[in-house]
């Protein structure tokens, strides 16, 4: 999450400053969704299969070191491009493998799946502020290199983590595995809901530094942005068992729907920045609070055999396609009418979401059986 911080913030700007068009941007965030189509559900299968969860984060972190050097060398375009699909072939899997792994350790030892994820919020807070800071000293050519840097720190990180196996795992083919989740009605109205939340807001991400700076504001200021609406996921996430546990988790995912509306309408609206700043504490909902209650919905549904292919369909679905679909379409709404049209097409998107969710989540004591 250092990295996603430090990456999320600059690199769509490192990507202006080495010449690249919005459209150039946007292709860029639809290879990565393109990867999230197709890898989480073969690395989260892998997960299962082997029982390791953490030999594959090693493979996966090792891999990605060695895939993200390009970035360091050049600014071409197409190169890059090609880079990206590497690079995110495997860093998509990483993400599938460690939720698995936390929730098959939480259900085992017991704990908060909150307040272990909110270590990725400060994370991506401390990412952001230190590329930031290193932007303003040395220019913008330094980022390529300094996410590097944090991708090698990353990798011994992973060498640092304990064991949690899979017990009783599955000796079974990926597409058949699949396909038994998938024949589950409760879960496909799960992600048929997730799929939307993501083409309404995942496009975003990318061009937020943007219509930061079309508003006004520096480099060095752009995470700060970032840090108000992680820092609320923070807070909201260290207390959201307690806040949100007893909840029924439909009720929550559509609270999480309309308040992401209403971020989104209030940024389409806004063109003094200051005033965009308590907008963002709405982030800890729209993103960190529904995360939460998805991954944890999911984690009830499925036993510990199928804990890292759910995540992975998850992804997949959600982030992959529902993230193609939503990347593409900012490049084009961005270039169209800039931020204000962009950010209200999303406001008009997740009310979407919230009314199929209201009709479609169950509780999870109903998924699972």
């Amino acid at each position: 999450f250092l990295f996603i911080g430090a990456a999320g913030n600059f690199l769509p700007i490192w990507f202006r400053h080495k010449g690249w068009s919005n459209i150039e941007i946007g292709w860029q965030g639809a290879i990565n969704y393109t990867c999230l189509c197709i890898f989480p559900i073969a690395w989260g299968h892998l997960t299962d299969r082997w029982g390791r969860p953490t030999k594959v984060l090693r493979l996966l972190s090792f891999i990605c070191v060695l895939m993200f050097l390009p970035f360091v060398v050049t600014g071409e375009v197409v190169w890059l491009l090609l880079a990206t699909f590497g690079f995110f072939a495997f860093r998509t899997g990483m993400l599938t493998a460690t939720d698995g792994m936390t929730l098959n350790f939480l259900a085992r030892q017991g704990g908060d799946y909150g307040r272990i994820r909110m270590w990725g919020s400060l994370g991506f807070i401390l990412g952001g502020f230190l590329l930031g800071f290193i932007v303003t000293d040395m220019g913008r050519d330094v980022i390529p290199f300094v996410l590097e840097l944090i991708l090698v720190l990353g990798l011994l990180v992973v060498f640092m983590l304990r064991p949690v196996p899979i017990e009783n795992k599955r000796e079974e083919a990926v597409i058949p595995s699949l396909l038994r989740l998938l024949k589950r009605p409760e879960l496909r109205s799960f992600y048929a809901v997730a799929f939307m939340s993501r083409v309404a807001s995942q496009g975003l991400y990318i061009f937020l530094p943007l219509h930061l700076m079309n508003l006004g504001v520096d480099d060095a200021w752009v995470p700060l942005y970032w840090t108000v609406g992680v820092a609320s996921e923070v807070v909201l996430l260290h207390y959201a068992e307690k806040l949100f546990g007893g909840k029924r988790r439909r009720n929550v995912l559509i609270l999480c729907f309309v308040l992401a509306t209403v971020q989104h309408l209030v940024t389409a609206m806004i063109t003094e920045v200051t005033w965009l700043l308590p907008v963002m504490l709405l982030h800890g909902f729209s993103f960190g609070i529904w995360f939460y209650t998805s991954v944890t919905w999911l984690g009830d549904a499925v036993d510990e055999r199928d804990r890292a292919r759910a995540q992975g369909l998850y992804h997949t679905l959600g982030f992959g396609f529902g993230g193609v679909i939503s990347s593409l379409g900012a490049g084009f709404l961005f270039t169209l009418g800039q931020g204000r049209l962009l950010f209200a097409v999303s406001a008009g998107l997740n009310l979407l979401t919230a009314i199929m969710a209201f009709f479609w989540i169950k509780r999870p004591n109903e998924a699972a059986k």
